[in-house]
């Protein structure tokens, strides 16, 4: 696995592991996130729903990359199958955000 490739991998995938425990964390009422951090309209039940309809196929992704990190610094070659399913479900996401906020 190139430097590149793994640094992408895994800014992205710790980054959406933050992103959604800070955000589990202000669901649980542990601190309260400022408004001027939000996404725009969080505080509608639709937009907010679709936000966390997200949460498994980020999971997946950031799961898959950091396994696929971790293959290839073993030398597994599956890493590269690892890789292929974590940008898939990457693209996949962002895909369906962008259409979201497009159509919005």
């Amino acid at each position: 696995m190139s430097r590149p490739l793994r640094l992408a991998l895994l800014v992205t995938d710790l980054a959406f592991l933050i992103y959604w425990t800070v955000g589990l964390a202000s669901l649980a009422g542990l601190f309260a996130l400022p408004a001027s951090l939000m996404y725009a309209d969080y505080d509608n039940p639709i937009v907010f729903a679709w936000n966390w309809s997200f949460l498994p196929l980020d999971l997946a992704f950031s799961a898959t990359g950091l396994l696929a990190v971790a293959a290839a610094r073993r030398g597994d070659p599956r890493w590269r199958s690892l890789t292929l399913l974590s940008l898939a479900f990457t693209m996949a996401a962002g895909g369906m955000a962008v259409s979201f906020w497009i159509i919005r």
